[in-house]
């Protein structure tokens, strides 16, 4: 192929992907494949009924039914619709806000998040932590633990302004970490960072 700029002329080679490009065109035009059916090939069928989505939205990850029935709502399913899916998927085991509350709390502590936000997450979700046998103990979330919890996350992401301490505090507070933990732990750790 040969391209001709304002300034200079260049002989640009095609390709490979290129080739294999206009091939699979060729291939697609001589059997009478065209652009618009191949479309409506991929695009994934809509859920016939508000329970198959929940099945479908389960698939991937464990979901509480506050998300659910905002995920349904947004994609245009009644009212009535969803109160039915919800009770057959929570009758049948397939959705357990329970369960979804352990995992949840679970994964969070292990990404080093504090017991507040944490809370407050599951909140969000018209979920509580009294649904969790153990908190916040069982969670890695009890005061000793979460001291190192706390130290750990200032040695992964150290902060890196003037003010180490402040800084330190900040990150830890908006982590969700209590406030007496917050300061003695960042001042611990610019202690050990001087």
């Amino acid at each position: 192929m040969y391209v001709k700029h304002q300034r200079y002329e260049v002989n640009v080679v095609q390709s490979s992907f290129e080739i294999y490009q206009q091939k699979i065109k060729e291939i697609e035009n001589s059997q009478g494949i065209h652009a618009k059916e191949k479309k409506k090939a991929a695009k994934p069928k809509k859920a016939k009924t508000a329970f198959d989505r929940i099945v479908s939205l389960s698939k991937t990850r464990d979901r509480c039914t506050k998300e659910l029935e905002d995920r349904l709502r947004r994609e245009d399913f009644s009212e009535k619709e969803i109160s039915e899916a919800i009770q057959r998927s929570v009758s049948c085991g397939l959705v357990d806000d329970k369960r979804f509350a352990d995992i949840y709390a679970r994964s969070k502590s292990r990404a080093l998040w504090g017991p507040y936000t944490i809370e407050r997450e599951l909140k969000k979700r018209n979920l509580s932590v009294e649904l969790l046998d153990g908190w916040p103990d069982e969670y890695g979330l009890g005061d000793d633990s979460l001291r190192e919890h706390a130290l750990e996350l200032l040695n992964r992401r150290p902060p890196t302004s003037k003010n180490a301490q402040a800084s330190a505090y900040r990150r830890l507070l908006t982590k969700g970490y209590p406030q007496s933990i917050a300061f003695d732990v960042s001042k611990k750790w610019a202690n050990m960072n001087r």
